[in-house]
């Protein structure tokens, strides 16, 4: 069996779609062009409108690389204002990102040939730990629960094959989801108080704009929970579950343009 490319797309189409019968004609288009063989390859398909019909939201798997959106894009072409797809091949490591325009904006900053590596965002971490922590930037919550004010982001990977086929964006907690956190390439403004508090914490949560993106637990933590370990009981290290979606993709171009987007009012029908 070929990799698994786990692709997750935004479709902005030029004007908003006003009703559902655009809406599944948007959706039959997208299926027959993005399914291989009359299926995703080797996953479910996951189909989602944004607010107003500002934009859909499809994830499905394809073979190697995520190329059928080009398909969908040269289609659609007349109708998509801009495509932006975050993929993860599971021969990899990270999610990558990329877009796919008619918009005068992303065509002066976005390189059509370079694809980058797709940064998720944090601007909290909640964690445990028998010892207290005294910073300006760390609050108890309750007991040994406390949280810290930190705000960076880091590389992740979004294996669309474990996703439950029970909704969108759902995720199995098991052993072929997780990685080690030492992985994660962090970026943060206080790295020395996020220093402390991995050398400390069993369990760390991270969120950003209060929701979670990350569960992270201790490798003796985990093991004591049943979790089968890919380490010794008493190695340092760290399980990390990934929940990572659009809301904190921090791509540069990618926030450009919902910025931009957001101050657009857009009302007429498609064809």
């Amino acid at each position: 069996m070929a990799n698994i490319c786990s692709t997750y797309l935004r479709i902005y189409p030029k004007e908003r779609i006003h009703n559902h019968v655009e809406e599944f004609q948007f959706y039959k288009i997208a299926r027959d062009l993005l399914e291989t063989w009359g299926y995703p390859y080797c996953t479910p398909l996951f189909m989602s409108s944004g607010p107003m019909g500002s934009y859909l939201e499809v994830a499905f798997g394809e073979k190697w690389s995520p190329s059928g959106m080009h398909n969908l894009f040269e289609h659609l072409k007349d109708k998509i204002d801009a495509i932006f797809y975050r993929y993860y091949d599971d021969g990899g490591d990270y999610d990558f990102v990329h877009c796919l325009s008619n918009n005068e904006l992303l065509d002066e900053i976005c390189d059509p040939d370079k694809i980058e590596l797709c940064r998720y965002g944090f601007d909290e971490i909640r964690f445990h730990s028998a010892m207290r922590i005294d910073h300006p930037l760390v609050s108890q919550i309750s007991g040994n629960l406390y949280r810290a004010s930190i705000h960076g982001d880091y590389l992740s990977f979004s294996d669309y094959t474990d996703m439950s086929r029970s909704g969108f964006g759902e995720y199995k907690i098991d052993d072929s989801s997780l990685a080690r956190t030492d992985e994660m390439k962090i970026t943060c403004v206080q790295p020395e108080l996020l220093h402390t508090i991995i050398a400390q914490a069993v369990l760390m949560e991270y969120y950003y704009k209060g929701r979670l993106v990350t569960y992270c637990i201790d490798s003796d933590e985990y093991v004591q929970r049943g979790y089968t370990s890919r380490m010794r009981v008493g190695e340092r290290g760290w399980m990390r579950f990934p929940f990572d979606r659009w809301h904190n993709c921090v791509d540069p171009i990618y926030l450009k343009y919902v910025g931009e987007i957001n101050t657009q009012t857009r009302t007429v029908k498609l064809d």
